[in-house]
């Protein structure tokens, strides 16, 4: 029947075989209890489900804490990708209501750019091309993001979910996409044969395809010819403000770039990790010390070695240094949005959030569609106080990574704690590991002071625990510390350990 089939955005609730199936068709897993609440929305979708309702369909007469729907809710959301909470909607202090739709494809007219997800490019040579291959479609994606009007898919959610075997269609919809770039580069001594189109998700055609040749020094003007094509063929314009005033000066041989490719493609924080990504990302700058993104990504693998201990080599004290290692970067190539963001963290970190957010709004200008430029700037907004303008960019960054990378679940985790959506908090960093502090803090807050005190003495027993730095701003700053003192926070147990 078809009222049996409940249709979402990018997903089906079949109320009569009592599952969740994913715009593949494929089965989607859900605790017993969360799918029965998801089943109580679903029969009423579009209508307002109170709490009571839910604990009174759900779990009878069982005596529950709200803490278990709330649990329930936060692994439905994380199923179904609704991470802006535009699909289950909450209604404070009264229930939720989930919004059913008929399955569709974004469209320009949703909303008024189109959405563009960048695909992993695949190596025509070996598994040793991979690195370069995805790297040159990374570089593609940060051109592209210089154009205001267009809306980019978060780069870690096109490349999980375009590393999959997937029709366009299926791509659109579990992306949010109207178009998808995808690609082929093989590497022949010194010289990549790069092969791109733009696939409509649509109907799964190609809008536009054409197959470059470069050497190293060409390749930022044909990854910037990439983009202007691609926006060409959309219909739109590459505003003035938006080009390059002078080209960034391409790697000197493509054994440089491949160093820094392999270093910006590896993204486990580890200490043999961080490690061997600084080393050859040392190498990369002592082939071709005026190569800009090698620069840039090794002041990153730096400044979050300081900020997370992971080989003790770069404590805070050595932020100067990433202050400088980005600065050069930026000598090197003044629209570098990533340097940008980078720089203004680091110089938040050092204390400098005025400067700090300047820096973070230029980032912004200059890659207005990369998610992690709207992420960092939030970020930046946040140390300054600026509660409202951080959340909505941060919840704007959210919306355009269906795939979210724990990071942003970590600083959207931040940003609920200081708008006080304290049980959201503890939804956010569920599936994100460590990160007790901020737990703690929440559980304070709900009044579960003995579970927070329990979070502390995780965080003190493990070998490397990250930097803990209260916001800059002096109301939330405040409540941080008072919050952390409750949770049993004892400085002097870990001096080397906090910068509180």
């Amino acid at each position: 029947m078809a009222d049996e089939l409940v249709r979402l955005p990018s997903h089906l609730v079949d109320l009569a075989a009592g599952e969740l199936r994913n715009a593949a068709g494929e089965h989607v897993d859900l605790r017993p209890r969360s799918f029965a609440v998801l089943q109580v929305l679903a029969e009423r979708a579009g209508n307002l489900v109170t709490k009571d309702q839910l604990f009174e369909n759900v779990w009878d007469d069982a005596t529950v804490t709200e803490d278990s729907l709330t649990q329930c809710i936060g692994e439905i959301r994380r199923a179904i990708g609704d991470h802006d909470r535009r699909i289950l909607r909450t209604v404070p202090r009264r229930g939720y209501i989930l919004t059913a739709s008929e399955p569709k494809h974004v469209t320009d007219s949703d909303h008024q750019k189109p959405a563009i997800a960048v695909l992993p490019f695949k190596s025509l040579t070996s598994a040793k091309g991979e690195d370069l291959a995805r790297g040159i479609a990374a570089e593609i994606f940060n051109e592209l993001a210089r154009n205001r009007d267009l809306r980019l898919i978060g780069l870690g959610s096109s490349f999980a979910l375009g590393s999959q075997p997937a029709k366009a269609q299926d791509l659109g919809v579990q992306l949010g996409a109207r178009y998808l770039v995808e690609g082929t580069a093989q590497r022949l001594e010194n010289e990549i044969f790069i092969d791109v189109q733009l696939v409509n998700t649509q109907d799964g055609t190609v809008a536009w395809g054409t197959r470059f040749s470069a050497r190293a020094t060409d390749i930022a003007q044909v990854q910037q010819e990439v983009a202007n094509k691609i926006a060409a063929s959309l219909r739109i314009g590459m505003d003035e403000t938006e080009k390059h005033d002078a080209l960034s000066k391409g790697p000197r041989d493509l054994d440089v770039y491949q160093l820094t490719l392999r270093a910006m493609s590896e993204h486990r924080f580890t200490p043999e990790a961080t490690r061997t990504n600084r080393r050859d990302l040392e190498e990369a700058i002592r082939r071709d010390p005026n190569f800009a993104l090698a620069w840039t990504q090794l002041a990153w693998v730096n400044m979050i070695d300081a900020w997370i201990p992971l080989t003790g080599e770069w404590p805070l004290s050595r932020l100067d240094e990433v202050v400088d290692q980005f600065s050069r970067a930026i000598e090197l190539d003044p629209n570098l949005s990533r340097a940008y963001r980078g720089l203004g963290q680091a110089l938040i970190l050092k204390g400098n959030v005025a400067q700090g957010l300047n820096v973070s709004r230029r980032g912004f200008e200059l890659g207005p569609s990369d998610p992690d430029n709207l992420l960092f700037l939030g970020i930046a907004l946040f140390e300054s106080g600026e509660l409202a303008e951080a959340t909505e960019k941060i919840e704007q960054a959210l919306s355009l990574h269906p795939l979210r990378p724990s990071y942003y679940s970590y600083f959207y985790a931040m940003i609920l704690w200081a708008n006080e959506r304290f049980e959201e908090v503890l939804i956010q960093l569920d599936s994100v590991p460590g990160n007790e502090v901020w737990r703690a803090l929440a559980l304070v807050r709900l009044g579960r002071v003995a579970e927070a005190r329990e979070q502390i003495a995780k965080y003190y027993a493990r070998p490397n625990p990250p930097q803990v730095m209260p916001p800059h701003a002096p109301d939330l700053a405040r409540r941080f510390l008072e919050d952390l003192h409750a949770a049993g926070w004892r400085p002097s147990l870990a001096p080397h350990r906090t910068a509180v």
